[in-house]
C-alpha cells in the first residue's frame, strides 16, 4: 500500500534548484542539466515514523542505462553525491528511479519540466548503497525496469481460465505480486484466449517466471508484451519498434565501429521496404520474393524512392543477407542522428541505419570505388614508402571487383536491428554504446 504510485512526475522544478544541485557536482550545461534523476524512495515507518514517499530531482554526478533484449531487464547505474540525498539504506523500504536525459540545445528538450517525453529508463533500485571514501562521499543506486521482479518471481498456478478478456487475465496474474496491484495495462486485441486456442483453459509454460507466462499469453494471441516506462503494453508486433529509423555515419556520427558475420538457417521471409515519394506525393513500396504466402517483413526507409527502386533494394537485401547474419557494435558521443533525430530515445528492436562507405572524406578511408582499387593495386602509394618495395598487389581486375562490392555492400544493406544499447552521461559527456545485427539474427532466421 505503500508502494510509490506508477505515474509520471510532472511537477516543474525551477533553474533555481538545479543551478543548487549543480554547485554539488552534477552534470550541467549553461546552468540546465542534460541528465535529470527522479528518485522516489518509502521510507520505513519505522525510521520516518510512517511510510512516507518523497520526490527528490537529482543532477548526478553520473548515470547509464542500458536498454536490453526482451527476456532481460534494462538496467541503470545512478552516482550521486551524498549531500544531494543523504540517506542510510536501511531506512529505505523501496524507491522509484526515473532517469531523463537530452540534449538541452535542442527548443523540445525542457529537463526542467520532468514529464514523459524526456524519460529514458523507469524502474526500481534493487541495490542502493553509500561508499564512503577520503575522496568523497557517494551514493550508487542500481536499478531495473519493471520487468525485473516479474523475472524473478516464479508462476505457481498450474492452469489459468481462458474465457474473459486478455486485459483481465493479464491483470489477474500481475496482481499477484503485490507491488504491480497499480499496473496501469494496455491490450491492442482484448480477445478472450478462450477464442484463439479453442479452450476454456490454458496450461502456462512449466516452471515460468511471471514475465514468461506474460510473454507467452502475448504471442498465444499474436501480439507482444513489452513496458513503455511505468506502463505494460500488449500489442501486435511491429518490425521496428520506433515511429522512424535513426540513421547514423561513420566519421560523423559514430566514433568505434566494427563488424562480424555468421551464419543461420536459410532466411524464409519476404522483405518488403516502404517510401514516401516526394516527387508523386504517394507512398511507394518494393517487396522481395513476390511470393504472397511468405511471412513479410516491412521496414520504412529514408529517399525518395519509387516502387521499382525499392524491389531492387528489397532483392539486394535479401540475396544477400538470406542466409548471413551481420553483427556489429558502434560508439557515438553524438546526441542527435544524421537527420537530427534523438539518439537518446534509442532502444532495443529499434531499427538502424549504419553507414560505413561514402566518398566523403568523413566516411570509412573517404574514398571512392575507384580511388580505393587504385590503393589496392598499389597505383596511389608514394614511392619509398615501407610497402611500395616488394608488396604483393591486387590485380586490376580483382580490385575493381572488390572495391565495387565494399561500395555496394554498404548503399543496399545497411539495415540493422539494435540488440542492447547503453548510454551514459558522466563527466566526460553522453556516449552510447550500440550492439546490433541484421534482419537475419533479429528475427531468428
Amino acid at each position: 500500500a505503500h508502494q510509490p504510485r506508477h505515474v509520471e512526475s510532472r511537477q516543474r522544478h525551477s533553474p533555481a534548484l538545479f543551478r543548487r544541485l549543480a554547485r554539488a557536482g552534477g552534470i550541467v550545461s549553461y546552468f540546465y542539466p542534460r541528465c535529470v534523476v527522479l528518485l522516489q524512495p518509502v521510507l520505513r515507518p519505522e525510521a520516518a515514523g510512517s511510510a512516507q514517499t518523497l520526490s527528490i530531482p537529482v543532477i548526478p554526478m553520473s548515470a547509464s542505462f542500458t536498454s536490453d533484449e526482451p527476456s532481460r531487464a534494462d538496467t541503470a547505474e545512478i552516482v550521486i553525491p551524498f549531500d544531494s540525498m543523504p540517506f542510510d539504506p536501511r531506512a529505505i523500504a523501496d524507491m522509484r528511479v526515473a532517469v531523463y536525459m537530452g540534449d538541452v540545445e535542442d527548443p523540445r528538450v525542457d529537463l526542467t519540466s520532468l514529464n514523459t517525453g524526456t524519460a529514458r529508463f523507469v524502474g526500481f533500485a534493487d541495490t542502493p548503497a553509500v561508499d564512503f571514501t577520503r575522496s568523497g562521499s557517494t551514493v550508487t543506486i542500481r536499478a531495473r525496469s519493471y520487468e525485473g521482479r516479474l523475472l524473478d518471481t516464479r508462476f505457481s498456478r498450474p492452469v489459468l481460465d481462458a474465457g474473459g478478456p486478455l486485459s483481465a487475465l493479464v491483470k489477474s496474474i500481475v496482481t499477484e505480486i503485490p507491488f504491480y496491484a497499480d499496473l496501469p495495462i494496455d491490450v491492442q486485441d482484448d480477445t478472450p484466449l478462450a477464442t484463439r486456442i479453442s479452450a476454456k483453459r490454458w496450461t502456462p509454460p512449466e516452471r515460468a517466471t511471471v514475465w514468461d507466462v506474460i510473454a507467452a499469453l502475448a504471442r498465444a494471441t499474436g501480439q507482444e508484451a513489452f513496458f513503455d516506462r511505468d506502463r505494460l503494453v500488449i500489442r501486435e508486433p511491429l518490425n521496428a519498434s520506433s515511429e522512424r529509423t535513426r540513421i547514423v555515419a561513420q566519421g560523423y556520427q559514430i566514433g568505434e565501429f566494427s563488424l562480424e558475420t555468421g551464419f543461420k538457417p536459410v532466411f524464409n521471409k519476404a522483405i518488403e521496404l516502404t517510401a514516401h515519394n516526394a516527387r508523386t506525393g504517394k507512398p511507394s513500396k518494393g517487396r522481395y520474393p513476390q511470393d504472397a504466402a511468405l511471412e513479410t517483413l516491412s521496414f520504412p526507409v529514408g529517399g525518395d524512392l519509387d516502387d521499382a527502386a525499392l524491389n531492387r533494394q528489397a532483392e539486394a537485401l535479401w540475396k544477400q543477407y538470406y542466409r548471413r547474419v551481420v553483427e556489429g557494435r558502434l560508439e557515438t558521443r553524438a546526441m542527435k542522428d544524421a537527420e537530427g533525430e534523438d539518439l537518446c530515445a534509442l532502444r532495443a528492436g529499434d531499427a538502424l541505419f549504419v553507414r560505413s562507405w561514402s566518398d566523403s572524406p568523413g566516411y570509412v578511408l573517404g574514398k571512392s570505388a575507384a580511388q580505393l582499387a587504385a590503393f589496392m593495386t598499389g597505383e596511389q602509394t608514394p614511392p619509398g614508402s615501407a610497402y611500395s618495395e616488394g608488396a604483393q598487389w591486387v590485380s586490376r581486375d580483382d580490385a575493381d571487383k572488390l572495391s565495387k562490392a565494399i561500395v555496394a555492400s554498404d548503399q543496399v544493406a545497411p539495415l540493422f536491428f539494435v540488440r542492447r544499447c547503453t548510454h551514459t552521461f558522466d563527466a566526460s559527456g553522453y556516449r552510447l554504446s550500440v550492439t546490433f545485427e541484421n534482419i537475419v539474427g533479429a528475427t531468428d532466421g
